[in-house]
């Protein structure tokens, strides 16, 4: 799922760029936003990084079993 998420804010991304689509000029597109994946919302920090929960999820009995939730060290809003 997390590739189809990074085509998604890829393609996004490249849509924003009027010249040649070189890494850099993505990842300056992409930083400071957040963006709603099939996941939930990911925020793009100044770095490129996305800032995001992350779930340990197992399973048990043919069931999905949540295990775990980490949330991010930092926020957007202490990007700047």
């Amino acid at each position: 799922i997390r590739s189809f998420e990074a085509v998604q804010l890829i393609a996004q991304g490249l849509r924003q760029i009027k010249q040649s689509p070189a890494p850099r000029e993505l990842k300056r597109v992409l930083a400071g936003n957040t963006y709603h994946t099939i996941q939930g919302p990911v925020y793009i920090d100044r770095f490129g990084d996305a800032v995001r929960p992350v779930f340990l999820i197992t399973i048990r009995d043919h069931q999905f079993v949540l295990q775990n939730t980490f949330l991010p060290d930092r926020l957007p809003e202490q990007d700047g």
